[in-house]
C-alpha cells in the first residue's frame, strides 16, 4: 500500500503492508465547471462606481491582500481586476495594495503573490502593522464590545476591495468576505477581542450566522465600509474552481452551500489513529497554522486515541506568543486551566485550543522543527512515519485507522457524535 502526501511544497511517499487497513477520510469533490470556463463578472464593481457620485479620476482605490499563509492564487485575480480598474477610468496611481498580516510579522518577500514586475513595480504594497499606532483608526466599537481599530490609510481609500479564498475557518466559521480586512488589517486589540469570542459554543467551524465571531467581523467589516470582496474556491491542488465577486455579504451567501457541499463528510464511526497532513503549503508553513488540521482530525478520534500530524512548519512554531506561553507549563490541563481563569491573550488561544486536543488524545508530530522544540510544545515528535505506524498497530487487533490527506479543509460531520 502506497500513501503520498504532502509535505510544504513536496510529496512524501509511505509503503505500507497491503494487510494494513486505512479508511481515507476526504470529502468526494463534485468539480464545480470545467475550470477553463471560470470567468469573473466585473458588473458589480461598474455598478459601484456609479454609485459612488466621485469623479472617477479621483476615486483611491485600496486592495487587501492576505499573506503568505493564505494561498490564494492572485496571478488570476489581480491583473483582471486591475484592467477593469483602469478601463472604468480608475488611475492607475491611485490603487494601492495592503498586505493583511493580522498579528504575523509583515514579510516584507512579496513571492507568494506571483505576480510579474509590472504589478509589483507599478503599484504600491503597503505591508500591514497591527501595533503600528501611527497608521492606525479608531471607529468605534461593535455591538459585541470590539474596538474598531484599523489600517488608517486604507481606511480613507474611496473603494475598499477585499481578495481572498473562502474555505471553512476552525472559530470564526469561515474565512472570506470581509475577514481580510476586518482581522488581516485590524490593530492589535481589534483582533485579540474578536478571537477572545472564540470560547462561545457557536463560535465553530462551518457556522456562519450564529458564530459570535464571524458576527463581530462582519460588524467591524461594515462599519470599515469594504465594498467588495473578490473571493475563489480552491481545489484541493490550490486552483480556483469558482470565483465570486460582489458585496462581502452576498458573496458569503453564495459561497458557504458550496462550500459546506465541498468540504464537509460525514462519518458514520471513530478511530483509534488518525493520520492527518495539513496539506502542504502553506497551510503547514509554521505549526501555528498547521494547528488547525490537528483541530479536524480530533473529530474523528476515539477517547484516548492518537494521532499523528504531518506539517513540514519550515518555520518553526510561527508564533513567540503561543511557544512562551506553552513553555511555562508542564502538561495540556495547566495550560487550560490557566487560560480559562485569565484574560484572553492572542496567540494563547492557539496553544488553549491544541491542549484541549492533546487533554484527550495523545499527539504526535512528524515536521522539520528540531524534536526539542516538538517536545516544548508537548508533542511527541516521530521521525519514520511507516515505523511510527507498524509500532502502533503492532500486535493489536481490530485497530482501526483513518488518513486525511487534506485535514486543514476536511471537515468530519459524525452522525452519532461520541464526544
Amino acid at each position: 500500500m502506497k500513501i503520498n502526501l504532502k509535505f510544504g511544497k513536496e510529496l512524501i511517499t509511505i509503503n505500507l503492508d497491503d494487510s494494513v487497513l486505512i479508511d481515507t477520510i476526504t470529502p468526494t469533490l463534485d468539480l464545480i465547471g470545467q475550470r477553463d470556463q471560470i470567468q469573473i463578472n466585473f458588473f458589480p464593481l461598474e455598478k459601484l462606481l456609479i454609485q459612488k457620485k466621485i469623479e472617477v479620476s479621483r476615486i483611491k482605490v485600496g486592495i487587501a491582500l492576505n499573506d503568505k499563509t493564505r494561498p490564494v492564487p492572485y496571478s488570476e485575480l489581480i491583473p483582471s481586476l486591475i484592467n477593469n480598474l483602469l478601463n472604468f477610468g480608475i488611475i492607475k496611481q491611485n490603487i494601492s495594495f495592503y498586505i493583511s498580516n493580522g498579528t504575523h510579522v509583515p514579510d516584507y518577500d512579496l513571492n507568494h503573490l506571483h505576480l510579474s514586475d509590472e504589478y509589483l513595480n507599478g503599484f504600491n504594497f503597503f505591508q500591514h502593522d497591527s501595533n503600528d499606532n501611527n497608521n492606525l483608526i479608531f471607529l468605534g466599537k461593535t455591538s459585541f464590545n470590539t474596538p474598531i481599530i484599523v489600517n488608517r490609510s486604507f481606511y480613507e481609500c474611496d473603494l475598499k476591495i477585499s481578495i481572498g479564498n473562502i474555505e471553512p475557518h476552525h472559530f470564526a466559521g469561515y474565512s472570506g468576505g470581509v475577514k481580510t480586512v476586518a482581522i488581516g488589517l485590524a490593530g492589535w486589540e481589534t483582533i485579540n477581542h474578536n478571537h477572545s469570542l472564540l470560547s462561545d459554543p457557536n463560535s465553530v467551524i462551518c457556522e456562519y450566522t450564529k458564530n459570535k465571531v464571524r458576527m463581530d467581523i462582519e460588524e467591524i467589516g461594515d462599519i470599515i465600509g469594504v465594498d467588495l470582496a473578490l473571493n475563489c474556491i480552491l481545489s484541493d491542488d490550490k486552483r480556483p474552481l469558482m470565483i465570486l465577486f460582489d458585496h462581502p455579504k452576498v458573496v458569503m451567501e453564495k459561497a458557504i452551500p458550496i462550500i459546506n457541499n465541498f468540504h464537509t463528510i460525514k462519518i458514520d464511526k471513530k478511530y483509534d489513529l488518525v493520520i492527518a497532513s495539513a496539506g502542504g503549503y502553506p497551510k503547514d508553513i509554521n505549526f501555528y497554522q498547521s494547528q488547525k488540521a490537528a483541530s479536524n482530525a480530533s473529530k474523528l478520534l476515539k477517547p484516548g486515541g492518537s494521532m499523528l500530524l504531518i506539517a513540514e512548519c519550515i518555520e518553526g512554531h510561527g508564533s513567540d506568543t503561543y511557544i512562551n506561553f506553552v513553555k511555562k507549563f508542564k502538561n495540556p490541563f495547566e495550560i487550560i486551566h490557566y487560560f480559562e481563569n485569565h484574560a484572553f491573550v492572542i496567540g494563547q488561544h492557539k496553544a488553549y485550543l491544541m491542549a484541549k486536543i492533546q487533554s484527550k488524545f495523545n499527539v504526535h508530530l512528524f515536521s522539520r522543527m528540531p524534536q526539542d522544540d516538538v517536545k516544548s510544545l508537548l508533542m511527541e515528535p516521530v521521525s519514520d512515519i511507516k515505523f511510527f505506524i507498524e509500532k502502533h498497530i503492532s500486535g493489536l487487533k481490530n485497530k482501526t485507522i483513518a488518513l486525511m490527506p487534506n485535514a486543514v479543509t476536511t471537515i468530519p460531520i459524525i452522525d452519532q457524535d461520541e464526544s
